[in-house]
């Protein structure tokens, strides 16, 4: 509740991405009113994958990398442990490793239910994820 209402006192501060292009060699960030706010290098950044509103994923060499809606990097991940990418929505992104899907929930972000959040609760305290991903694995049909 206190960041929503931090939000609404300061809109400029709390940013949602509707749209991410790559031009050549430069990728930008496009707010909910179609206004460019952040330019951001494309060498470093790679390949975009996709995006929600509060964060996007790319893909460079061998690295998953996971960027805020501010453009600032906050986890990188090996890709032969993600897989590809196949998707990206709200606080989750889909990826498929071999004969495996994934679905990876960035638990600090996720908004579910709280029977749901209790049964993330017990496995965050039975597993150790230094990663603080929940990782839903399913056998995938080829």
């Amino acid at each position: 509740m206190a960041l929503c209402l931090f939000c609404v006192a300061l809109p400029g501060l709390c940013r949602s991405i509707s749209y991410v292009e790559r031009d050549g060699s430069w990728v930008y960030l496009y707010d909910e009113n179609g206004r460019r706010y952040k330019t951001l290098g494309g060498s470093s950044v790679g390949e975009i994958m996709g995006w929600s509103s509060s964060f996007f994923v790319s893909v460079s060499g061998s690295w998953v990398y996971l960027y805020d809606a501010d453009g600032r990097r906050y986890k990188t991940l090996g890709r032969s442990s993600v897989g590809d990418i196949i998707g990206v929505s709200g606080d989750t992104f889909t990826s498929r490793n071999g004969g495996w899907i994934s679905v990876l929930i960035q638990l600090e972000k996720a908004r579910i239910s709280p029977y749901v959040g209790a049964v993330i609760s017990y496995i965050k305290r039975n597993i150790t994820d230094k990663q603080n991903f929940l990782f839903l694995r399913g056998c995938c049909i080829p």
